[in-house]
């Protein structure tokens, strides 16, 4: 069975790391793999998008229904790592959420 995504990655940051986090969509969604690559695998050569980015301050808590939904629809987690991030109860709850969300539908 095939999962079809309407993400390409989901990318978590600390808000602290904002800057990097824009700067990474911006290069990822004008990104084209390889022809090469491309011709080896028979994969189409289209940028890599869209990617999820919230670039807006979330409060603590937990993970409200919006992200958890975009989270479960991205193929990939993307996570900018940085001393921030290491200490971010959210950005490690998105972590624990993706692999789970993972795990279930591998094993549906």
């Amino acid at each position: 069975m095939t999962q079809h995504f309407k993400y390409f990655a989901f990318i978590s940051y600390s808000s602290h790391d904002i800057a990097w986090g824009k700067k990474l969509q911006k290069k990822l969604e004008g990104y084209r793999m390889p022809s090469t690559l491309c011709s080896e695998h028979g994969w189409q050569r289209n940028p890599i998008k869209p990617e999820f980015f919230a670039p807006t301050d979330i409060q603590p808590g937990d993970l409200d229904e919006e992200l958890k939904e975009r989270l479960k629809a991205s193929r990939n987690l993307i996570v900018i790592c940085s001393p921030h991030s290491a200490k971010s109860d959210w950005v490690g709850k998105e972590i624990a959420f993706f692999l789970i969300a993972k795990v279930c539908i591998f094993y549906k």
